[in-house]
């Protein structure tokens, strides 16, 4: 509707042009073209040009004003769209900062979990006996407790366990055959309490007089409070002077020995031979 009133005020000022060249034309042979009845149509004609041009140009500025009106929205809601646009990607950004930031936070609070609990349980640390022959020559065999594992500067929690002598077993077994497995054992078996193993720690246990024996196989249970592990330590005196040791620490789950192990350790020329079947 808007478009046809748009140009309904030049074909208006047309029509009234094309009427007027023609009533001239018409009545240029009349007395002077200036009949009363020409002035008044040529006056309603002027009336009729002057109202056209004034719709139009009302009609013009209307839409002219509501296209700027229109514009002015457009280009306020584009810069709106802009201005969140740059909003959101900030914030997406924020957004990314901040759960990159949390994985990083989460990693240091589970890294600081396990340190706790490392340093409350003991962590992987473990401890086990280094048998040593005394430099001076003499038929004594120093123990030691020696600290290790991952976490140098936890200790080992409340270690305590057994020792069974397995020579002085098949001597009881040997020389004692009323004897049960369970009275063999208990008679074979010392316990031991270190309380609790320090890093670094190199604390002499016993010194262990051997007397004329050339073989011998310990098996020795540690328990502590992040754990339990087995260690297995065989001395033989195969050239009757100087002490060779094998020794191997595995751990122990719910009843069962793992075959890996930790820590082993043998001198050179030790005979294999002389080693414990489940070595």
């Amino acid at each position: 509707m808007t478009v046809y009133i748009k140009f309904l005020g030049p074909i208006v000022v047309l029509v009234v042009a094309l009427i007027n060249v023609a009533l001239l034309s018409k009545w240029q042979n009349l007395h002077d073209g200036r009949t009363v009845a020409h002035r008044t149509v040529l006056a309603g004609l002027i009336s009729l040009m002057i109202i056209g041009t004034i719709i139009t140009c009302a009609i013009v500025w209307k839409d002219d004003s509501t296209s700027a009106t229109l514009a002015l929205e457009v280009r306020l809601k584009t810069q709106r769209i802009i201005d969140l646009s740059e909003t959101n990607a900030g914030l997406s950004k924020r957004i990314i900062d901040l759960a990159e930031t949390n994985a990083v936070l989460g990693v240091r609070l589970a890294d600081l979990a396990n340190r706790t609990s490392a340093f409350l349980s003991g962590g992987n640390n473990y401890c086990y006996f280094d048998l040593a022959e005394d430099y001076e020559p003499s038929n004594h065999i120093s123990w030691f407790i020696i600290h290790t594992g991952p976490e140098t500067y936890i200790p080992v929690y409340h270690v305590r366990g057994t020792i069974q002598d397995c020579s002085k077993s098949l001597e009881l077994k040997r020389t004692n055959p009323q004897m049960t497995d369970q009275e063999i054992r208990e008679a074979s078996t010392e316990s031991f309490d270190l309380n609790d193993v320090d890093p670094k720690d190199w604390r002499k246990f016993r010194r262990e007089d051997m007397g004329k024996r050339t073989f011998q196989t310990y098996v020795i249970d540690f328990y502590a409070r992040n754990g339990h592990w087995e260690q297995t330590v065989t001395l033989a005196r195969p050239n009757g002077k100087k002490w060779l040791i094998a020794s191997k620490v595995r751990q122990v789950g719910i009843g069962v020995l793992s075959m890996a192990s930790p820590y082993a350790s043998m001198s050179d020329g030790f005979p294999t031979d002389m080693l414990p079947q489940n070595w």
